[in-house]
């Protein structure tokens, strides 16, 4: 009769959690039927990039631009109106990197600086990508066009996973970055259950106090940082990496874009890879009363002003002049 009464318990224990977990993820997908809880950061724009046909699906890379279109052409790069075929004496600049190398805002500043005639400016820049995607896209298009001097701009939010980006039942795209490693991640239930995301998502908020960058994530950061370095010493190629800061005082800075600085620096010289920090450059554009945002509110992109300024302080320690 105990263990009758005890397997009953057991039973009614399990029946329980079923329920509660069964109405959890109900009330949630009513709730927040599109939310992450902190565990990603959705693209929603990647749903219009894609029905215009600007953007598509990608198995390996999660998407990527359209190439041989009307923005990118068939080399994974902006437009331009450079030919393939080198010419004697002029340098190929390749610029890779997520929005902030798209815009061009610091690329339009060099090329003002150093001018056309001994260097070739090509933007492989892609808006949202990480470097694990960044890395991929050049090793299947960007190394065609043969650059001799390949520049890599870390934005500090690039300690993200590759994308998982499927349909919903609507029919609607649905892109998510996720903030840890593909490798600890059920792909699966991520996709279906609002419930497991939120789990994910207290997990890595609240795992150390704070949002804190995946350990997995930086290792495949570290791990992709140097098989590129041995592509390109490999090819006689040089690599230069900018790590492009947030744009406000160092002291305003979030806890989390502090430790994403501080790793991919020590990433950097672990892997002897050239680098710039760009945020020695902002005490002199606070100084000058530099406009540096493209807009207000954005933290991220440099505009116009600030890209110049930007420029200029690499072209000051010698960017091209190794």
């Amino acid at each position: 009769m105990r263990v009758k009464i005890i397997l009953i318990n057991i039973t009614l224990v399990i029946v329980g959690l079923s329920a509660g977990l069964f109405l959890s993820e109900i009330l949630l997908r009513i709730l927040q039927p599109n939310s992450v809880f902190g565990a990603a950061d959705q693209l929603p724009w990647m749903d219009e990039a894609v029905r215009t046909k600007r953007f598509m699906i990608d198995p390996d890379l999660g998407f990527r631009p359209v190439t041989g279109g009307q923005f990118y052409n068939e080399y994974g790069t902006r437009v331009n109106d450079y030919s393939l075929n080198k010419r004697p004496g002029v340098a190929r600049l390749l610029f890779i990197g997520d929005s902030i190398t798209s815009r061009g805002m610091i690329i339009e500043g060099l090329k003002k600086l150093y001018g056309e005639d001994k260097f070739e400016y090509w933007n492989g820049g892609v808006e949202s990508f990480n470097t694990a995607q960044e890395i991929q896209f050049y090793n299947k298009y960007n190394y065609n066009i043969r650059p001799d001097h390949v520049i890599l701009t870390f934005c500090l939010n690039d300690f993200t996973a590759t994308p998982v980006v499927f349909f919903d039942q609507k029919g609607q795209l649905i892109v998510y970055a996720p903030r840890m490693s593909g490798a600890r991640i059920n792909y699966f239930l991520f996709k279906k259950s609002r419930l497991y995301r939120f789990c994910l998502g207290c997990f890595i908020v609240f795992k150390n106090g704070e949002r804190t960058i995946d350990n997995t994530i930086a290792q495949e950061v570290r791990d992709d940082l140097g098989a590129l370095k041995e592509e390109l010493d490999r090819a006689r190629v040089a690599l230069t990496v900018l790590i492009a800061p947030a744009l406000s005082a160092y002291e305003d800075w979030s806890s989390a874009d502090k430790e994403a600085k501080a790793t991919v620096e020590k990433i950097l010289k672990e892997r002897k890879i050239r680098y710039f920090d760009l945020s020695l450059a902002l005490p002199g554009a606070v100084e000058e009363k530099i406009n540096m945002r493209s807009r207000p509110e954005d933290q991220v992109h440099p505009g116009a002003e600030m890209g110049r300024y930007l420029a200029g302080y690499l072209y000051r320690n010698n960017l091209l002049e190794e």
